[in-house]
This record gives C-alpha cells, sequence and structure tokens, in this order.
C-alpha cells in the first residue's frame, strides 16, 4: 500500500470526519517503527492547522504564477475573496513543546470552481518538509467546499453548511456545528479591526478562535473579508505522545 496515499486518505477522514480520529489513533500506535511515529506527527498538525481553514517542490518560497484574471462573483455578499482564479501561499512553521522548529510547509490554496449551487470548491496542496535536513516529506492535495451568500461565509461539510464569519461580526459572535456523532465544532469572534502584518503585507482582520469538545487544540485565525485567510496559530495535542503542537502560518503571497 502507498504510505502517501494512506496518510492522504487518513487525512480525508480527520479534516472532515472527526469521528474517525480514534481509530486512527489505534492504527498509529500499532506502528514500531520511529520514523512512522514522526511522520504522523507532522501530518496530524498539517491537517488540524489547514481544516479550520487549504507548485513545485522547490523548498524557496513559490514564485507567483501567471493565472487567468480572477472572476469577481462575491460582489455584495458577506465575504469577497472566494473568487474563481484567486490563489494564495503559506508559509507554515510547526515546534515541538521545546519550541524548537521541525518541519515547515508551504501551503498552496487555489479557488477552482463555483457550482450551479453557488457551492465554492478550494485546492489545496501541502508540501511538508523536515526542517533540519530540508528534506520533503510528504507532498498531498484536498479539495473543500466553501458557500457565500449576504449575511454568512460557510464551509460545507456533506449536507450542512457550518457558518464561520458573519458580514458584520462582533465580538463574542459565536458559531456551533455538531454532527451525528456529538462531535461538536465552535468558531467564536474574539476581536475585530485587528491589524496584522505577516509577509504579504498588513490587512485590517477578524480574530476567530476554534475549538471543538473532542480535545484541547484550539486555533485562532485572522480573515480579511476581502483576501481570505491571514494567518493562523494552533495549539495542538499529539495524541501519540501527548505533545503539544505549536503551528503558524503567515499569507507569503496572493494574486489579487
Amino acid at each position: 500500500m502507498c504510505l502517501t496515499a494512506t496518510y492522504e486518505q487518513f487525512a480525508k477522514i480527520y479534516c472532515f470526519y472527526c469521528k474517525y480520529y480514534e481509530k486512527y489513533c489505534i492504527f498509529v500506535k500499532n506502528l514500531n517503527n520511529i520514523i512512522m511515529k514522526k511522520l504522523y506527527k507532522i501530518l496530524f498538525i498539517a491537517i488540524f492547522a489547514t481544516a479550520i481553514i487549504s507548485s513545485s517542490c522547490k523548498k524557496d518560497d513559490p514564485v507567483i504564477p501567471v493565472v487567468p484574471t480572477p472572476v469577481n462573483t462575491s460582489t455584495g455578499k458577506a465575504v469577497n475573496f472566494l473568487n474563481i482564479g484567486n490563489k494564495w501561499a503559506y508559509k507554515v512553521k510547526y515546534y515541538d513543546s521545546d519550541n524548537l522548529l521541525y518541519s515547515y510547509a508551504i501551503d498552496t490554496v487555489n479557488t477552482i470552481s463555483i457550482s450551479d449551487s453557488n457551492i465554492i470548491t478550494q485546492s489545496t496542496r501541502w508540501l511538508i518538509y523536515d526542517a533540519e535536513n530540508d528534506d520533503l516529506w510528504f507532498d498531498l492535495n484536498e479539495n473543500a467546499e466553501y458557500y457565500v451568500d449576504a449575511n454568512f461565509y460557510y464551509r460545507v461539510i456533506g449536507e450542512q453548511k457550518t457558518k464561520i464569519l458573519s458580514k458584520s461580526p462582533y465580538v463574542g459572535e459565536k458559531f456551533t456545528y455538531t454532527d451525528e456523532y456529538s462531535y461538536t465544532e465552535t468558531n467564536e469572534v474574539v476581536k475585530i479591526n485587528e491589524s496584522v502584518s505577516v509577509p504579504a503585507g498588513t490587512f485590517i482582520c477578524t480574530k476567530i478562535k476554534s475549538s471543538t469538545n473532542m480535545n484541547s487544540n484550539v486555533a485562532n485565525t485572522w480573515i480579511n473579508k476581502d483576501k481570505g485567510i491571514i494567518k493562523m496559530t494552533a495549539v495542538t495535542e499529539d495524541y501519540y505522545s501527548d505533545e503539544i503542537i505549536t503551528t503558524e502560518m503567515e499569507l507569503n503571497w496572493k494574486n489579487f
């Protein structure tokens, strides 16, 4: 069985159906190879970070490609960045419990299609590297679906739309999603009109805190309504080792 394909499958299960997480961890516990343990940790954090949310194998910062002019299809809606052709690249860093950088990733996100029912599909490519040797550990691809109307920005999970952000957010605004297996995800606005500086520039953002009822993992995401996700930080617990992992993600560039 292809190792990359196996982890890709597990990533999809974790990202969209967290009810399978326990089975995934039991499988990992049975791996005796220490390299497998390290790869599991990297994959777990990468998927958690990009879920709150989504080129080449060159290890330097990516070069902006030539792409079609984005089509403005969301004028007047809750957010204005989910247009076909829009593209983002993020630099992601992963730190262990001793605050040592052990891995980094280049995440490239593309808005690729809008269906007749206005479901927006974004494609994300994760290139995950070993920080010590600059070795490429994973090259993963995943699609995620979103929806936006005049009042809200949603993530689409199966047949259900989960609210992420409203057109007029306020501190304390909270959206909760619960599936049939009692998995609950909560997104809460904790700050508005916050100035955030990243390599791609300085943006005025809404800060959203995300958490679940399954563990103590917490993520903070800064979103600009016109440019998309600008920054994210996450503190997550590795189920296998109980190690606390810190993730930092910043926007490197965008094409619009």
